[in-house]
């Protein structure tokens, strides 16, 4: 009993101070952490009353060069004060979530708005997005772009989900000239546009989607309806004043 009784006291008592060596490092960062608390605060108060270091607020930074918004899928007055550029994906989730407050944003400022549909199939993961894009663009063609998209969004689920099969039935649903798309489609007479749109949203800093330029002001993801009205409603202020 006594000879493995030495070395176990041993051991606890090197774990006890082990902890104890813990606790009192412990002890210094809450002490630490305690003197920094009161600078830390007032550097987020500030950063909070400061609208220029709140870089990541919607609306914050813009687009490097002017986002091109002529000769594309559009909705509201050519002359409207504000224009909404939305870069998007038919089969990307968020952009689907997103529609509904689009559509209460263009009710909202009905006359005041100009809302411009671009393309950014992401087709690494979306497999029909390519396809889904260049449809939209042939029902365009029978100026039937906004039928079709809604009718898009609202069958799309996931990747793949829109089939060529769809695309093309989806056509016919809507009443379009169907061997006149088919031959659009089949032929993918919009593959170059589809891609230009991909390569100009890269340059305008377009990373994921959805992303919107509401007169050149970024806005990404699916953001809230309060979120686009504080920043079309700034907008329209300085148009205003002009």
């Amino acid at each position: 009993m006594k000879k493995w009784l030495a070395p176990v006291l041993i051991l606890f008592g090197v774990l006890i101070i082990i902890q104890s060596v813990a606790i009192v490092l412990t002890l210094f960062k809450m002490n630490d952490l305690e003197q920094a608390l009161p600078a830390l605060s007032k550097q987020v108060q500030q950063a909070a009353e400061d609208p220029n270091q709140n870089v990541d607020k919607p609306g914050a930074q813009t687009a490097p060069t002017p986002v091109e918004s002529e000769g594309f899928p559009e909705r509201g007055p050519k002359d409207a004060a504000v224009t909404i550029v939305e870069f998007t994906d038919f089969e990307c989730t968020f952009c689907k979530s997103v529609q509904p407050t689009i559509e209460q944003v263009m009710e909202k400022y009905d006359g005041k708005v100009r809302h411009v549909f671009r393309n950014y199939p992401i087709g690494a993961i979306h497999a029909g997005a390519v396809n889904a894009a260049m449809a939209g663009l042939c029902a365009n063609d029978q100026n039937k772009f906004w039928d079709y998209h809604d009718q898009l969004f609202a069958k799309a689920n996931d990747s793949g989900s829109l089939t060529k099969e769809l695309l093309k039935q989806t056509a016919v649903d809507l009443g379009l000239n169907a061997s006149a798309f088919n031959t659009c489609f089949d032929n993918k007479t919009h593959l170059d546009r589809v891609q230009k749109d991909f390569e100009a949203g890269n340059t305008y800093t377009v990373s994921g989607t959805p992303t919107f330029f509401i007169n050149n002001r970024i806005v990404t993801g699916a953001q809230p309806f309060d979120v686009f009205t504080e920043i079309i409603e700034e907008e329209l202020a300085k148009a205003a004043k002009s």
